[in-house]
């Protein structure tokens, strides 16, 4: 669930998400993580206040970076991860 509201200046957005994952946790037993944001903002001229609350629990699953950060599907080697960068590519991958 979604919402951003806007009125002038100020601006409000706010997500809540729930999932049931199936052996989420392990073999024998489910994850049902909730989570949510809230970020108001505020914006005067060329400057904008902005702050965010946050809160996940992943009903004892755990949280992994890959959960939130994809490779794009390209068969190449964007799959990979190593650090460094390639300037004549312009492109540049971390490690995880």
């Amino acid at each position: 669930m979604y919402a951003d509201v806007q009125a002038g200046g100020f601006n409000f957005r706010g997500e809540y998400l729930w999932a049931n994952n199936p052996h989420g946790v392990s073999a024998t037993q489910d994850a049902k993580p909730t989570g949510y944001y809230l970020q108001p903002t505020y914006r005067v001229g060329d400057f904008e206040g902005v702050v965010r609350y946050s809160s996940l629990d992943s009903d004892g699953r755990g949280v992994d970076l890959s959960d939130g950060v994809r490779s794009a599907p390209s068969g190449g080697t964007m799959n990979n991860s190593t650090s460094g960068s390639s300037a004549a590519t312009g492109t540049s991958a971390a490690t995880t």
